[in-house]
This record gives C-alpha cells, structure tokens and sequence, in this order.
C-alpha cells in the first residue's frame, strides 16, 4: 500500500515508518479527514470527496487514552469502543480475543477490572482496541515515552509482524530521536507543518547534522557523539545504533 498525501507526504508499507514532527501536523490531518479538504492518493488513485469517511475507517490512531480509574472490566470497555468508534466488526467478541491475543494478553484479561491493571497493561489494552478494526495504517502517537526496553522491544516486534506479515501502514509520531532511529526503516521529519527531510532512518540524522541542529530538532545521542569526535577531533567514528558498539570503536580507535 501507497499513500501520497497532500502531495508532500510518501506512506507505505515496505518498513515501520518514524515521523518527527514538532506541531503534530500528521497526526491532526489524520484525525480530521474527511472535516478539512483532502487531497489523498492511494495507490496511485486519487482518494474522492465521499470516499474519504471509508478511507478514514482503515486508520487506526493509538494514543494512551485508557484512564485507569475506570470500574469496568476489559471486555466492557473495548466493547464499548468498538460501538462508540462505530467500527465495522461483525463478530466483535472474537475480534476482543484476537486482538488482546495479538498484544500478548490472555483470555484472562477479559474479567479484569481496568482500575486494577499496571500502566503497562493499560498501554497494551489500548494498543489491543486500536486493532480491533483490522485496519490498513495503524497510527502510533507518542506511546513509547513509557515504556520500558523490554516492553518498546515487544511492541517492535509486533509492529514489524503487521508491516512484514500483512503489509500494514505502520507509522510512529514521536519527537524522540532514539525511538526513529532505532526501530523505524524510514523517517520523515516535519517542522511546521512542512516536510523538511525524508530518507532511511539508517543515515537521516547522520547525513544531515547540521541542518538539524540549526532547526533544532533533536539528534540520536550517539550520532552526535560520533560526529562531534569526527569533526573537532578528526577521529573516524562509526556511526552505531547500540551505544555498546560504539564503545567498542572507541577502544579500537582512541
């Protein structure tokens, strides 16, 4: 799958997609289609004016929107959701199972009380409502900040099965570099609104330095180190995503 949007925004496929974007600009057009005039492209055809509700229906924002102060069970709450989102669910029971089964989370957890449940369990039910709809562009907004490596690696593991496997829309809008830099495949970063770059995730941050910092967007912290030695001390860093390894190239080369 393939989305132009609004003739400056290329979607697709092909890798989980980081998107770092300083207004939330990508976040809000997804919520509001079909209110704000759209020009959308999907697969090479133009997205028309009463196909965009349709369209709408195969996203899926996730956000950390589960209070857990709620004296309702799993079950009754995504329940709830799934007839107050009016998504098209024929068996929405199965579908419950299914998608607490995708996160992780057995049958078990159909009976629990949402007020009784971690913050990490939580994050997963939201994450388990956001499939419910079996959509094509899962949306993930800003929910790694509380997560702990483990839990961000389980969640990696999951997004890269749907994108791999069933050739899902994956996109992350976070601000933390880290997360794009590590678990994406392509980022695109957007400073007010407007696309400033796109590219692989590999060497985005790396290849343009500079002209991040001047618009002080934030930089993974062992790219900027590696940089920062290259150039004030001429010493030929590599440039790591796991900051072990770049300890290993600083004892081989310092």
């Amino acid at each position: 799958m393939e989305i132009n949007i609004e003739n400056k925004i290329k979607l697709d496929s092909t890798g989980i997609i980081g998107v770092m974007d300083n207004k939330g600009y990508l976040i809000n057009y997804f919520k509001n289609i079909g209110f704000d005039k759209n020009n959308i492209v999907l697969d090479k055809k133009k997205v028309i004016q009463k196909e965009l509700i349709g369209f709408k229906r195969r996203i899926s924002i996730i956000e950390n929107y589960v209070t857990d102060d709620m004296d309702i069970t799993v079950y009754e709450y995504m329940k709830y959701k799934i007839f107050d989102n009016i998504l098209d669910v024929r068996d929405y029971r199965k579908k419950i199972n299914d998608s607490l089964k995708i996160v992780g989370l057995s049958e078990n957890y159909l009976d629990k009380k949402i007020l009784k449940l971690s913050k990490i369990e939580i994050q997963w039910v939201s994450f388990a409502i956001g499939l419910c709809s079996n959509p094509d562009i899962i949306v993930l907004n800003r929910v790694f900040h509380s997560l702990d490596i483990k839990n961000t690696k389980k969640l990696i593991g999951i997004l890269s099965q749907l994108t791999e496997k069933y050739h899902k829309v994956i996109i992350i809008c976070t601000n933390d570099a880290e997360v794009v830099y590590k678990y994406t495949k392509k980022a695109i970063i957007i400073k007010d609104s407007e696309v400033l770059l796109a590219g692989c995730s590999d060497t985005i941050f790396q290849d343009n330095f500079e002209l991040l910092l001047k618009n002080n967007i934030s930089i993974p912290k062992t790219i900027e180190f590696s940089y920062l030695v290259n150039t004030k001390k001429n010493i030929h860093l590599g440039y790591f995503k796991d900051i072990r390894d770049l300890i290993k190239d600083i004892y081989k080369k310092v």
